[in-house]
């Protein structure tokens, strides 16, 4: 599926609890810069919600960085689950 950029935010920030409590094993953004940023469980369970958002909103301050997820950008949506149909993975590749 195709999203925004700022759909792309809203969803990292949305599930930052799953990460935390590795419900979702990683969330990966990759810009057109070909920068890659991951949101990784084994990263943040010993973080909390916040230092996820906080993440997040450190990369939104520079549009000039390369993890800027651009918010009128286009993303290619690709979600990877289980077998018991649970989202183990989530990445976004910038088109």
């Amino acid at each position: 599926m195709e999203v925004s950029g700022a759909d792309v935010v809203t969803y990292i920030k949305d599930n930052a609890a799953a990460i935390v409590n590795e419900r979702i094993v990683s969330i990966n953004v990759l810009t057109k810069s070909n920068q890659s940023q991951n949101y990784l469980a084994s990263e943040y369970k010993t973080k909390t919600v916040a230092d996820v958002k906080n993440k997040v909103n450190e990369y939104q301050q520079k549009e000039s960085a390369g993890n800027y997820i651009n918010p009128t950008g286009s993303f290619a949506c690709l979600v990877l689950r289980n077998e018991n149909g649970m989202i183990m993975s989530v990445s976004f590749v910038q088109k």
